[in-house]
């Protein structure tokens, strides 16, 4: 994955500050929510650098959802945006070898609306 793309897959944080855990010397605890997926991280939470991932009723997650969840806290992917992998790209489809080349890439507000509609398309028939 190129690194403009990476980018793009990560969460879109909004960071809370909590208040510090009882004793001498104790970091601030930061409460993450990510604006796209709906999920939450506790960072800080029982000693400096503990990641804790929490549900939407603000309980710890426990087992292979946590580990899972926690893998994507650093670098993503945020898992609303996974859809974006399913849609094909301009530059990875194949094409015959005497295709002219496309005077315009495909916008980003575009995969994104098609993404939605992919999702939409795939409830519907479950």
């Amino acid at each position: 994955m190129k690194p403009a793309e990476q980018q793009v897959m990560r969460h879109n944080f909004a960071i809370k500050v909590l208040d510090r855990l009882p004793g001498l010397f104790q970091p601030h605890r930061y409460l993450y929510y990510c604006a796209r997926c709906k999920w939450s991280f506790l960072v800080n939470d029982g000693g400096r650098g503990v990641l804790t991932p929490i549900d939407s009723n603000g309980r710890r997650i426990d087992g292979d959802e946590a580990t899972r969840r926690a893998a994507t806290f650093a670098l993503g992917p945020c898992p609303s945006l996974q859809i974006l992998q399913l849609v094909p790209r301009r530059d990875e489809q194949t094409r015959p070898a005497t295709a002219a080349k496309d005077p315009v890439p495909i916008p980003l507000e575009l995969r994104l609306r098609a993404a939605g509609w992919i999702a939409q398309k795939q409830q519907s028939r479950s």
